[in-house]
């Protein structure tokens, strides 16, 4: 009889142990199970970490290549009021020298209207001049003519 009360403590010992072994074993995997998890959760947050990082690197992109465009449609508008600015000049400046060249024109016309005009006075001058002188020669002759 003690030797059977020795085997069933025996037995409810190992009953014991077995299952303090089952719950602990339960246990680790349990923590298995938890630390799993957490890596799984740690993997998804950094990918997840990642997948922002890289969205923010292509919108940073996109902003810089918006910002690029822009810049270079600048630059195109600024080229392009200049060379606009550069035509209304050489317009401006062909407009003046035009208008030098008739004030020219009608400078060197007035010049010569008044040369010809000044040639037609000399010109009246002289035959009125000639005249008076025919006429006084004329006079000289008949009075001369009525002495004699």
């Amino acid at each position: 009889n003690t030797q059977l009360r020795g085997t069933c403590r025996a037995a409810s010992a190992a009953s014991s142990l077995l299952e303090a072994a089952r719950e602990e074993a339960k246990a680790r995997e349990e923590e298995a199970a938890r630390e799993e998890t957490a890596r799984e959760e740690a993997a998804s947050e950094e990918e997840a970490r990642e997948e922002a990082a890289g969205k923010e690197a292509r919108g940073e992109a996109v902003r810089e290549e918006a910002a690029r465009d822009e810049a270079a449609r600048e630059e195109a508008a600024r080229e392009e009021m200049a060379r606009e600015g550069a035509a209304r000049t050489a317009r401006d400046e062909a407009a003046k020298e035009e208008a030098a060249r008739e004030e020219a024109a009608r400078g060197e016309t007035a010049r010569e209207e008044v040369a010809r005009e000044g040639v037609a006075r000399e010109g009246v001058v002289r035959e009125e001049t000639e005249a008076r002188g025919e006429a006084m020669r004329e006079e000289a002759a008949r009075d001369e003519a009525a002495r004699e």
